[in-house]
């Protein structure tokens, strides 16, 4: 019981105490559940990904995100924001990172067949930090954007604010070689944690992400506006792709498109 408050405590750090309760069990055993459902969720065949659709100012698809989905047998769809978490604290996720890549260079091979959609330029992955601080990561991609024969600057990564933040030195090493292979990097959900302008000094990445935090609305909101105008300014200057996420309205896509925003990203 006493392992379980402490458990829960750690989710709150502004509690000084917490006392244990029936209804923490409960949770702990949820998530007890969760995690062995989800170590057998890929060999189950339970997880996919969903190319999320990238456009230009013409509408035009120049690219995809892939999200990665869950749909348990016992849960149905698990958000993200639940089973990536258990992921991250069990040590799943670097094998179900290995997956997505697996997945999507598979994926990638499959489009290049049927014929790449004019001006189609890359998917993107999603990496977290721990497999950014695997030995193997590089050479773990190489190895699969060779193995399925996938063109030059079709598989992109994307890396969040949290990822770089907890390595950073190592961060500016690794896509210094991805780009160097030919593998695009970008920053994820830029502006929404502890970004720092040396990130877009230091790091070779070629794509700024606006995240929807800042897009949602934007078009009635002055704060989020400056700051969507701040990071278009400063990546024109550094000669970066920017994609706004998040566009869902004509009223959004048109406060983004009178800042000069250039690419879309979106539900």
């Amino acid at each position: 019981h006493a392992e379980i408050a402490k458990s829960e405590s750690a989710l709150h750090p502004e509690v000084n105490a917490t006392l244990y309760s029936a209804s923490m069990q409960e949770k702990a055993n949820k998530r007890a559940r969760m995690e062995h459902d989800l170590k057998l969720a890929a060999h189950n065949d339970e997880l996919s990904l969903w190319w999320q659709p990238q456009y230009n100012t013409a509408q035009q698809l120049v690219g995809a995100e892939a999200l990665l989905r869950w749909n348990a047998k016992e849960w149905g769809f698990v958000s993200p924001g639940v089973f990536i978490p258990i992921a991250e604290e069990s040590e799943l996720i670097e094998e179900i990172g290995d997956w997505v890549l697996e997945t999507a260079c598979q994926q990638l091979a499959e489009l290049c067949e049927l014929g790449i959609p004019q001006g189609f330029q890359k998917l993107s992955i999603n990496v977290n930090a721990r497999q950014l601080i695997q030995e193997n990561f590089v050479d773990n991609v190489l190895t699969k954007v060779e193995q399925y024969n996938i063109p030059s600057g079709l598989l992109a990564i994307e890396l969040t604010e949290s990822t770089l933040v907890q390595s950073f030195d190592r961060a500016v090493d690794l896509i210094k070689r991805l780009r160097r292979a030919g593998i695009n990097c970008s920053i994820d959900d830029f502006g929404t944690g502890y970004s720092s302008l040396n990130y877009l000094r230091q790091l070779p990445f070629q794509t700024i992400k606006i995240d929807l935090t800042f897009v949602r609305d934007i078009h009635l909101n002055k704060g989020n506006q400056a700051i969507a105008k701040t990071v278009l300014y400063l990546g024109n200057l550094l000669g970066k792709d920017i994609i706004a996420e998040g566009v869902e309205t004509d009223e959004e896509l048109q406060c983004l498109l009178e800042m000069g925003c250039k690419q879309f990203q979106g539900y």
